[in-house]
């Protein structure tokens, strides 16, 4: 059976959708309906069990089944869904495994960017990451501005591997944190863990700008396990979700 719709703030999303998501037909179509249905899926507006058909679908982004059949092969990979031949596709519940490895790959690559930014001479500049953090220090109260406050956190994040240069390493990351995502998903809609996000990139860019490599490596490790250790409480408190 489909999750069931569960009580989550207003994402910010505008009033009246577009009849029809809007595709660039001078870009290759099929990744960009990939990133239109992943991000359906890891902001939970299709939730686990939500069965999916590619002739809707494909109506829906008036083209052919063909680039809909490729996109939902690619979210397969990504373990966003189960196909099933002949039977039906639908879109998988978190798999708890997988965060945990992700959440193991995350804290090893930043705790490296950030103290690679931190030893960078002459010292980095911070501005951009400051810029994210006042952004953020203004959506933290605010439910309606959650989908906003999750898109400046993964640039947040971003900028951080861009200045030790190590941007291609911050997307392939990325495309194996989906089922992280909607973890987090689940966790930001409590404003607190908002407001601990806040006061952990604060405390990051400090210890960066210090050059102080052992507070680096607790402000990171701290930030870094936050949703560790809060996985099982939300596994329990959303079993149709897992």
């Amino acid at each position: 059976m489909p999750a069931p719709a569960i009580d989550l703030p207003d994402l910010g999303t505008a009033a009246a959708a577009p009849p029809r998501p809007l595709l660039d037909r001078r870009q290759p179509i099929v990744p960009q309906i990939h990133q239109i249905l992943r991000e359906r899926i890891v902001s939970l507006e299709w939730a686990p069990g939500r069965q999916l058909a590619r002739a809707e679908i494909a109506d829906e982004f008036g083209v052919s089944q063909t680039p809909v059949r490729e996109a939902l092969l690619k979210l397969e990979d990504d373990g966003l869904i189960a196909v099933w031949p002949q039977s039906r596709t639908e879109v998988s519940p978190i798999n708890v495994a997988k965060v945990r490895e992700v959440m193991f790959l995350r804290r090893a690559l930043e705790l490296e960017v950030a103290l690679t930014v931190a030893a960078l001479q002459p010292a980095a500049d911070l501005a951009p990451a400051h810029a994210i953090v006042d952004e953020q220090r203004l959506l933290a109260p605010d439910d309606a501005g959650l989908r906003r406050f999750m898109a400046v956190d993964r640039e947040f994040h971003r900028t951080l591997f861009v200045l030790a240069g190590q941007s291609a390493l911050h997307d392939l990351l990325e495309e194996r944190s989906a089922d992280l995502d909607r973890v987090r998903r689940l966790h930001l809609p409590m404003r607190g863990k908002r407001l601990e996000i806040l006061a952990d990139h604060e405390a990051m860019l400090d210890a960066i700008a210090a050059a102080d490599a052992a507070a680096v490596t607790r402000a990171v490790r701290h930030h870094l396990t936050g949703t560790a250790a809060t996985l099982d409480a939300l596994a329990a408190q959303h079993p149709a979700y897992f």
